[in-house]
C-alpha cells in the first residue's frame, strides 16, 4: 500500500491487547509494528 516514507501514528491500546499483540508478534518472529502493519493491510484489502 504505497511506497512513501512511513509516518509514525500513535494509537492507544489497553494492556490486554498489547500483550496479545506482543505474543503474536513473538510467535510470528516479527516486532509489534510489523504485526500491526500486517493486520491493517489484511483488514483493509
Amino acid at each position: 500500500m504505497g511506497s512513501a516514507p512511513a509516518r509514525v501514528v500513535p494509537v492507544r491500546l489497553n494492556p490486554e491487547l498489547v500483550m496479545a499483540v506482543d505474543e503474536r508478534a513473538a510467535d510470528e518472529g516479527c516486532n509489534r509494528s510489523e504485526l500491526v502493519r500486517r493486520a491493517l493491510r489484511a483488514y483493509l484489502t
